[in-house]
């Protein structure tokens, strides 16, 4: 029988991971990684989950990941232990404070410009892919 879809939820550290999670599933997250699994709502006619009175609930899980910094690649933060946690996702949401108030490590500041997080955060996981690829092929 096939699992339950699992969902990650990345970003730096600050960025809302945890209060998404909290807000989707009631879970009281706190400390890392979190899974949260209570059903999402939509609209009836499942091929998967089931409805109930017009209301479908589509059973996932939802993963909240450690917060990454630029260089999690390489370790900086315990990178590569919380992009590890990534593995088993089936799909990524990136979370991404955009009030310009947390710079890339989630520390306090202002006018920072939330579209480089997600330059950087992209990066981090490519390489660190590629890194998991040439260690497996041994180049």
């Amino acid at each position: 029988m096939p699992r339950d879809p699992l969902i990650a939820l990345v970003g730096k550290p600050s960025s809302g991971k945890s209060t998404t999670l909290n807000s989707l599933t009631d879970a009281t997250s706190k400390v890392v990684p979190n899974v949260g699994d209570k059903p999402l709502v939509e609209r009836c006619k499942p091929n998967y989950g089931v409805c109930n009175n017009g209301t479908r609930s589509v059973p996932i899980e939802l993963l909240d990941v450690a917060g990454l910094v630029p260089g999690a690649h390489m370790g900086k933060g315990l990178g590569n232990r919380f992009l590890d946690d990534l593995r088993h996702a089936d799909a990524l949401i990136h979370v991404v404070d955009v009030s310009g108030t947390t710079d890339a490590e989630g520390k306090a500041t202002r006018g920072y410009d939330p579209s480089v997080d997600i330059e950087w955060l992209r990066s981090e996981i490519v390489r660190w892919i590629q890194g998991n690829l040439m260690e497996k092929w041994c180049v």
